[in-house]
């Protein structure tokens, strides 16, 4: 019986998924509403996504209290939720929300000091301000400098 169940969900699975299905396991019946949300790629702490999502956040978190970043202090917060082990295997993605972190770090510093160094208030001339910033800043980029303009005032 539980073998018709687990090559039901499997195919359930397969066609819900369709070819990145190639790595499904079969698992126990009992487990089913867990792995099924492993499956879907949810809910899952080993999920890579979800580790980057969370290793970015505690950048975020620790550069609230301090300005210098680093792995080596970033550890202790990862440590909170993560085996020793598990970090040092997960060390070159770390390492790389790190520098994702530290890139809009400085360009959020970028932009708030030349939004500082203009003088004008964004809400009393937000057309002089934008035109006057984007002699600074790519085009591509000039929705978020504005997003952080206006989400730091």
């Amino acid at each position: 019986m539980n073998a018709d169940i687990d090559t039901q969900v499997l195919s359930v699975a397969t066609q819900v998924i369709g070819l990145g299905a190639k790595w499904l396991q079969p698992f126990d019946v009992e487990d089913t509403f867990n792995n099924n949300l492993r499956l879907l790629g949810r809910s899952d702490p080993l999920n890579p996504r979800h580790q980057k999502k969370a290793v970015i956040a505690t950048c975020w978190n620790f550069l609230e209290t301090s300005d210098h970043l680093s792995y080596e202090t970033l550890l202790p917060l990862l440590a909170e939720d993560y085996e020793p082990r598990d970090m040092e295997g997960f060390r070159p993605h770390i390492e790389k929300c790190i520098r994702h972190v530290m890139h809009e770090f400085e360009f959020k510093e970028r932009v708030v000091e030349a939004y500082d160094k203009f003088g004008v208030s964004i809400h009393a001339d937000k057309a002089t301000v934008m035109r006057a910033l984007s002699k600074n800043f790519p085009r591509g980029e000039m929705k978020k400098v504005y997003a952080i303009i206006v989400g730091n005032r």
